[in-house]
């Protein structure tokens, strides 16, 4: 049985890789050396990727950081509300109330002075854009 796996290993390495086995290996040790070079060419290309990932990072400038932070951070009710957008209301904007985990959509209004939303969410303490991608 090893003799055939060795014998079906020394054909496949004849037929399909150019210039081996070599002269003075057989076809088990041949095989030995191929895999042994592909293995130290996996770990240089996997070692390669690791340093680059650890090495190489975004940067962004701190300017447009801000304005992206700003955009998509919880804001509190205390600091301020939803710009009027109509004169019903806010645009419909994301809201939760911090105590009970309560998450919600809603408009306030400044006429009224009141969140329009869900039951359960009577009094959000925070509230952040709906941001859609471009053409949504």
């Amino acid at each position: 049985m090893a003799k055939e796996q060795i014998d079906i290993l020394a054909e496949f390495i004849m037929a399909n890789i150019d210039g081996e086995p070599s002269q003075s290996e057989g076809a088990g040790d041949t095989a030995i050396r191929i895999i042994k070079q592909l293995q130290a060419e996996l770990d240089k290309a996997k070692n390669g990727i690791i340093e680059h990932r650890e090495t190489e990072s975004i940067l962004i400038p701190q300017e447009l950081y801000d304005k992206l932070y700003e955009a998509y951070r919880w804001i509190p009710v205390s600091e301020r509300l939803p710009d009027q957008h109509n004169c019903f209301g806010s645009k419909v904007v994301f809201i939760v109330n911090e105590a009970t985990g309560n998450v919600g959509m809603a408009t306030y209004s400044h006429k009224r002075k009141l969140w329009d939303g869900p039951v359960n969410l009577p009094y959000p303490t925070h509230w952040k854009p709906i941001i859609l991608l471009e053409g949504e």
